[in-house]
């Protein structure tokens, strides 16, 4: 007999449904079980969890574990995923692949492997060997000439030398794998021949000259590349007899007529870049100059504001806002128009900048300027643009590398200004510590979404550096010694090894780089907490226990 669960609506047999409600009741009361000894509860709880996976498994809710050849195969596709990458980061470095289809196509590589991930991380997974032989290595490496074809069909790569260029690499790579692995000998030179007088050759007939004609020089006149030379230094001309005006005849005109000028000159290179780009058909040309009005703008405000005709000098904050505001609609409809990841940046940078302005003109104190930012980072990592593979590639890498090195910009010039002026007031150390937080939650996400070994590495370092600034003003307020810094360091450490041995499988080098960095906090809270022994036995009790559990973790 069949049921169906009121709160979603699933079907199925009716001794199943019944029993699955039982047990998430069970598992959610477990909770309250207080009075059960702790081992008896973990016994408890682990048995109703794999019941409770079970009952999923028959009733469809979950995947079945995979079997030990869906493992090999998975294993297999999470290996060649991972070396498209690095081929991807290659192909970039040498400028054989466009860096937004590289971009793409690393994403959606990226979101395979998480789900690769999953599926081998489901508990009954079985262990298994990738490969039955080498030569499946071998045959895993050629099968990215798919990837190469695939990508050389949507236009990815920079011209045709490029995509054979990648070719020819990936067949190299395969054949210094087959010697590494012993299935090739290595090809031998052969031995040089002694040199002979060689025959004297034909002398080449000269080639005839081609005829000047009116259809040759307009051949030439009109290429790509005289047009583009021709168009730069019109543009060049253009440019310095603008800053000549500027420089000596300013004064006389009256500011209407200055800021007329300058928005004159600022939407002529944006007419300017839309014609090179539709109607020259010179793409990358067109860009730069829509880049170079782009950049102009804020130029023009803060040439406005100098001139003193229509803003005064004190109402520099208004200008700042009132800049920042048009800046962020320009850039971001010339971001949507042109799919430029350039704009995407520029975006991103109008909108701290508004966000700078906001602050200074509600009048917050500077000292919360830091944080207020890492919190505008932290939300732009978790910036994404759904169905709209285009706008995905413009704005979600700008709006995460920015958020990335503003907040590492924000920690590293806060403490400086902390180490070397000696700043003590608490709300600017309150706003450090505050920094130093949102840095770690930053970076964990950054780690997270690209598995970056220097990410990972800014986690670990920001993390005791957080805790550490956190406990300085608890324990000044409350009268406690230095030495108990020690214990706080000693608690991360737990932390540090669980999550190094959830990533140990699927991100290896991340694993090992945390282990180091949990190593490294041991040895530290230990010999910091030798200045009083309390802390040293309360932090080295902790410590003891991480240890104890890298044992039997690993």
């Amino acid at each position: 007999m069949s049921a169906t669960c009121p709160e979603c609506g699933f079907s199925g047999p009716a001794a199943r449904l019944e029993e699955l409600a039982h047990l998430h009741f069970l598992l959610g009361e477990m909770a309250n079980w207080t009075e059960l000894p702790p081992t008896l509860r973990d016994r408890l709880q682990a048995r109703y969890l794999r019941r409770r996976r079970e009952l999923e498994i028959a009733l469809g809710l979950r995947e079945p574990p995979p079997s030990p050849e869906e493992a090999r195969l998975a294993l297999q596709e999470r290996l060649r995923l991972r070396q498209l990458l690095r081929l991807l980061d290659v192909w970039q470095e040498r400028s054989w692949i466009h860096p937004a289809a590289a971009g793409a196509q690393a994403e959606r590589v990226k979101a395979r492997l998480r789900e690769l991930d999953a599926r081998l991380a489901q508990p009954g997974t079985p262990q298994v060997e990738p490969f039955e032989d080498q030569g499946e290595r071998i045959a895993l490496l050629r099968s990215l000439g798919q990837d190469i074809e695939a990508l050389h069909a949507q236009g990815a790569w920079v011209d045709e030398a490029a995509y054979r260029s990648a070719l020819e690499d990936l067949e190299a790579r395969a054949a210094r794998l087959e010697i590494e692995l012993g299935l090739r000998l290595p090809e031998k030179k052969p031995p040089p021949r002694p040199a002979a007088a060689p025959p004297p050759a034909p002398a080449a007939p000269p080639r005839p000259r081609e005829p000047l004609t009116w259809e040759r020089v307009w051949r030439t006149l009109l290429s790509e590349r005289t047009l583009r030379a021709l168009l730069f230094v019109g543009v060049f001309l253009l440019f310095a007899s603008a800053v000549t005006l500027v420089v000596y005849n300013w004064e006389r005109f009256s500011p209407w007529i200055q800021v007329a000028f300058l928005s004159g000159f600022t939407l002529f290179f944006y007419d300017l870049g839309w014609y090179v780009r539709t109607g020259m058909r010179l793409v990358n040309s067109g860009l730069a100059l829509t880049a170079t009005a782009s950049l102009l703008v804020p130029v023009d405000f803060y040439a406005i504001y100098l001139s003193g005709g229509i803003f005064p000098r004190t109402a520099w904050a208004e200008v700042w806002l009132l800049a920042s505001a048009v800046c962020l609609v320009a850039y971001t409809v010339t971001a949507f128009l042109l799919r430029a990841e350039f704009f995407g940046y520029l975006t991103g940078v109008a909108m701290g900048s508004l966000w700078c302005a906001v602050l200074q003109v509600a009048g917050v104190s500077s000292d919360w300027w830091g944080p207020a930012l890492g919190g505008m980072a932290s939300v732009a990592m978790w910036f994404k643009v759904a169905g709209q593979a285009g706008l995905r590639e413009v704005f979600v890498p700008p709006f995460h590398h920015l958020a990335l090195l503003s907040i590492t910009a924000i920690v590293l010039l806060a403490s400086g200004f902390r180490i070397a002026q000696g700043i003590a007031r608490p709300s600017f150390r309150t706003a450090l510590a505050l920094d130093w937080w949102l840095a770690w939650a930053i970076y964990v996400l950054g780690a997270g979404r690209y598995l970056r070994h220097m990410l990972s590495s800014g986690a670990c370092l920001a993390a005791p550096v957080a805790l550490y600034l956190t406990l300085e003003l608890v324990f000044e307020a409350h009268g406690i010694r230095p030495a108990w810094y020690a214990l706080g360091w000693a608690l991360l450490t737990p932390l540090y090894l669980t999550v190094s041995w959830r990533l140990w499988k699927s991100a290896p080098e991340i694993g090992r780089t945390i282990v180091s960095w949990a190593v490294t906090l041991t040895l530290l809270a230990a010999g910091w907490a030798l200045q009083e022994m309390r802390a040293a036995a309360a932090s080295h009790a902790v410590l003891m226990g991480s240890v104890i559990l890298a044992t039997v973790l690993w």
